[in-house]
């Protein structure tokens, strides 16, 4: 092997051996970060939720599609908030206020809404959202 390539296979193996040992290190830490990111976002739409409670749960069981539209709406002018949806009881589709990105509920998703309120992650592509 000539010289050149044998100091340019070292470099090489040099920067990934750093980059791996780098990974390694830092790892750990983006997945705390990600997770208490995560944490601050269900606990933000869970106040968000709470102050709206009852204004949400007279208009989902009166059936008031109107006036649930122009809350959700509210909602929506929240920085962060992309859409936001309103589910059945049975997973179905209540209501959304961005039709491209909704769906009925999975069978062990509807199974949620009876135990508490329950902040979904949903994923198409590289986007998430809750």
């Amino acid at each position: 092997m000539k010289l050149r390539l044998k100091i340019n296979v070292a470099i090489l193996l040099t920067f990934i051996i750093i980059a791996v040992i780098y990974a390694a290190i830092l790892y750990p830490f983006e997945k705390q970060r990600r997770l208490t990111i995560i944490q601050q976002i269900n606990f933000s739409l869970a106040a968000i939720i709470e102050q709206k409670k009852d204004e949400l749960a007279d208009e989902l069981f009166g059936q008031q599609k109107d006036a649930l539209k122009i809350t959700l709406d509210e909602l929506l002018k929240i920085d962060g908030i992309i859409f936001v949806s309103a589910y059945n009881p049975d997973g179905s589709l209540f209501l959304s206020t961005d039709d491209t990105f909704f769906s009925n509920l999975l069978d062990v998703e509807s199974k949620k809404l009876d135990i508490k309120k329950y902040f979904l992650l949903k994923r198409i592509g590289k986007i998430s959202w809750y």
